[in-house]
C-alpha cells in the first residue's frame, strides 16, 4: 500500500472513483438530462410534469468505473391526457424521447441510445433510464410505475424514501467501494440496489466513520458467514415489492463465494488484489493520457461507463 494505512489507500481509492459536479461525465449527464426533459415537456404542454434525478447521481453514490443516470418522469395523478394507464403513459413517453434518440424499452425504464450509428456499426448507449409514472395523489411523493413483467402491470415506489434511505445510512462511500468491488469481480448480473440494501442490512449500526475496512470487512463476513439470514426489503414498498427473485439463492451463493475470497485477500494483507493499486498519475498526467486516448482513437465512444 505504500507506506499507507488501509484506511488512507480505501480513501484514495474513493477519490480515483469520484465524479465531482464539475467533470465531463456529469456534465455530459446533465446535457442529456436537459435534453430529455426539453423532449418530453414539448409533448406533454397541458401536463404538469415533475422530473428529476434519480438513482445513484441523486444518492451520491456514483462511480467513475460504473455509473448510470436514472431520471423520473411523473405526472399528476389525475392527469389522463399522456394515458388513462400506465402502460400508455410508458408508451406516450417512450414516443417523445423517440425524436432525439434510439429507445430501448424495459421492465418499467426507458434505455437512451443514440440515433445515430457509429463508423464501427455501434449506437452509444448513454446509459440513461428515463423511468415513467404516475403519482399516487396530491402529496407527490408515491407512485405508481409501470411493470411489464407483473400480473398488475405496476409497482408502487417512492423516489425519496429509496434517496433518504440510502444517503442517510451513514454508509455511502462503503456502497461505492462495495459497487466498485462488484465491478472488479464482474457480477453484472446482481443489481447495485440489492447490493445497497444488503450493505445497510448487515451493517447494522457500523458506519463510515468506524472505519471503511471494518465496515467492509463486516459486509463480506455476513455475506460469507450469514447470507442465508440476511433479509432485504424495499424501502418505500415492502410488502408490495418482493425483492426475492433479485436475492435468489444464486445470487446468494455467487455472493458468498466472492466475499470469501475478498476476505482471504484482508487475511493476506493483499487490498490491492480487491481494489487495485492506487494510481499515481497526477492530473495533468491523466489528461494527457485521455487526450493521447481520443487522438489515437477519435470515433471511439467518449465518457460513457458501464451501468450500475
Amino acid at each position: 500500500l505504500n507506506n499507507m494505512t488501509v484506511q488512507e489507500y480505501l480513501k484514495e481509492i474513493l477519490k480515483q472513483q469520484s465524479l465531482p459536479s464539475d467533470s465531463d461525465e456529469v456534465e455530459a449527464l446533465r446535457f442529456e438530462r436537459n435534453k430529455v426533459d426539453g423532449l418530453i415537456r414539448e409533448s406533454f404542454k397541458e401536463s404538469s410534469i415533475t422530473i428529476q434525478y434519480a438513482g445513484s447521481y441523486a444518492k451520491k453514490t456514483m462511480i467513475r468505473d460504473s455509473y448510470d443516470l436514472d431520471i423520473a418522469c411523473y405526472f399528476n395523478h389525475d392527469d389522463e391526457l399522456p394515458g388513462k394507464t400506465l402502460e400508455e403513459i410508458f408508451n406516450s413517453v417512450k414516443e417523445s424521447l423517440e425524436s432525439g434518440y434510439y429507445v430501448v424499452p424495459k421492465k418499467s425504464a426507458i434505455r437512451l441510445q443514440s440515433s445515430d450509428i457509429n463508423p464501427q456499426g455501434i449506437r452509444i448507449d448513454f446509459h440513461i433510464d428515463v423511468v415513467p409514472g404516475r403519482f399516487t395523489d396530491d402529496g407527490k411523493e408515491e407512485a405508481f410505475l409501470y411493470q411489464s413483467s407483473r400480473d398488475k402491470k405496476r409497482l408502487k415506489t417512492n423516489l425519496k424514501k429509496h434517496i433518504e434511505y440510502i444517503k442517510e445510512s451513514g454508509l455511502v462511500n462503503t456502497i461505492k467501494l462495495v459497487k466498485f468491488w462488484k465491478k472488479r469481480i464482474g457480477l453484472s448480473n446482481i443489481k447495485t440496489f440489492i447490493l445497497e440494501l444488503l450493505v445497510i442490512e448487515s451493517l447494522g449500526k457500523l458506519k463510515d466513520s468506524n472505519g471503511l475496512d471494518e465496515c467492509l470487512k463486516k459486509f463480506w463476513e455476513q455475506l460469507r458467514d450469514n447470507i442465508k439470514n440476511l433479509k432485504i426489503e424495499d424501502p418505500a414498498n415492502p410488502t408490495g415489492n418482493d425483492l426475492s427473485d433479485l436475492f435468489d439463492e444464486s445470487t446468494k451463493t455467487a455472493l458468498s463465494a466472492f466475499a470469501t475470497s475478498a476476505l482471504t485477500f484482508i487475511d493476506n494483507d493483499n487490498w490491492e488484489s480487491i481494489f487495485g493499486k492506487v494510481e499515481s498519475m497526477s492530473d495533468d498526467e491523466k489528461v494527457a493520457s485521455v487526450g493521447a486516448a481520443i487522438l489515437l482513437n477519435p470515433n471511439r465512444p467518449k465518457l460513457w461507463c458501464d451501468i450500475t
